[in-house]
C-alpha cells in the first residue's frame, strides 16, 4: 500500500495491530522506494510523530532493523538540543538562543554570545570535508538521536540544534519531525520546513491523533485580562504612527469598542 501510494503520488491510510511493527514496515517501504529512484537528489523522506519519545522511538526503530542510511536529520527544539549553560536555564530559550547566535565575535564566560556555534563553524562542523563521513554510511553519527546529539556536542563542544539544522541544508534524505512541525503554520515557517517539506513523501505516525492537533494548532485561547492589557498596548502604541495613517486607522478601527 506504502509502495502503491508513493508511485502515484496519492495518500494512503494504513492501519495495523499494535506490536505488528508498522513503524518499521512503513519506513523501510519508503526509504527502499526513496534508494530505487535515488537520482543526483533523492526524494526527501519526512517521518512525522505526535511525540518527542514517538519520534525517539522511531529513530530507535530504523537504526535497530532498517537497513538504509540516507543522511538523515532529527528536527527538534532548541529546548532538547542547547548546551549553552545561560540558554539552558532562560525562560524562553528559543529567544535567547536567537540572541545570542547573532552576536557574531569570540565568546567568554561573561559575553552572550554562543561558543558552541563559533567552534563549529571554526571547524567547519558538521558540513567541513573532515566531518561528512561522520555522518555518512560507515561513521560514528549515521544514525543519531538527542542523546547522540548532545554527547557528540559536548564531546566536540559544538551546537547540536545548528548541526541538525546544518544537516537539513547539507541536502538530508531522512528527517524526522513532530505533529506540530508539520500542521501548525507559524512553527513550520520559523522552522523553515516549507521548502523541506515540498514534493516530500510524508508518513504520519498514529495518523488517528492529527485531527486534534490541527484543531490545537488553529486555536488561541486568551483571557479577558490579557485582552484588556492588548487593548491597553495598542491604544499607546496607536499614537506614534501618525507617519502610517493607514495602519493607525486600521489599529484604532480594531480597539475601538463596540457601537
Amino acid at each position: 500500500g506504502a509502495i502503491r501510494a508513493v508511485r502515484a503520488a496519492r495518500s494512503a491510510l494504513l492501519e495495523s495491530p499494535t506490536g505488528t511493527g508498522k513503524t518499521l514496515a512503513a519506513l523501510a517501504a519508503v526509504l527502499a522506494w526513496q534508494r530505487q529512484h535515488a537520482h543526483d537528489t533523492p526524494t526527501r523522506v519526512v517521518w512525522v510523530a505526535r511525540t518527542h519519545d514517538q519520534l525517539q522511538h522511531a529513530v530507535h526503530e530504523y537504526k535497530r532493523s532498517c537497513p538504509y542510511r540516507p543522511l538523515m536529520s532529527l528536527r527538534l527544539s532548541r529546548e532538547r538540543f542547547c548546551l549553552h549553560p545561560n540558554i539552558a536555564t532562560a525562560p524562553n530559550k528559543a529567544e535567547a538562543c536567537e540572541e545570542a547566535t547573532k552576536i557574531r565575535k569570540p565568546s567568554t564566560k561573561k559575553s552572550k554570545g554562543c561558543a558552541h556555534l563559533d567552534k563549529a563553524e571554526r571547524i567547519g562542523y558538521p558540513q567541513g570535508k573532515k566531518w561528512r563521513p561522520h555522518f555518512r554510511l560507515g561513521g560514528p553519527m549515521v544514525v543519531w538521536d538527542i542523546e547522540d546529539a548532545v554527547k557528540e556536542g559536548k564531546a566536540t563542544h559544538v551546537c547540536p540544534f545548528h548541526m541538525a539544522q546544518d544537516q537539513i541544508q547539507e541536502g538530508a534524505a531522512l528527517i524526522f519531525i513532530t505533529y506540530s512541525q508539520l500542521v501548525d503554520p507559524v512553527i513550520r515557517r520559523a522552522g523553515g520546513l516549507d521548502a523541506v517539506l515540498e514534493d516530500a513523501v510524508v508518513v504520519v505516525d498514529e495518523g488517528h491523533n492529527l485531527p486534534s492537533v490541527a484543531r490545537d494548532a488553529a486555536s488561541y485561547e486568551v483571557t479577558e485580562d490579557r485582552l484588556a492589557d492588548m487593548v491597553k498596548t495598542l491604544e499607546e502604541f496607536a499614537p506614534h504612527l501618525g507617519e502610517y495613517p493607514e495602519a493607525q486607522a486600521m489599529l484604532e478601527s480594531l480597539i475601538a469598542p463596540p457601537p
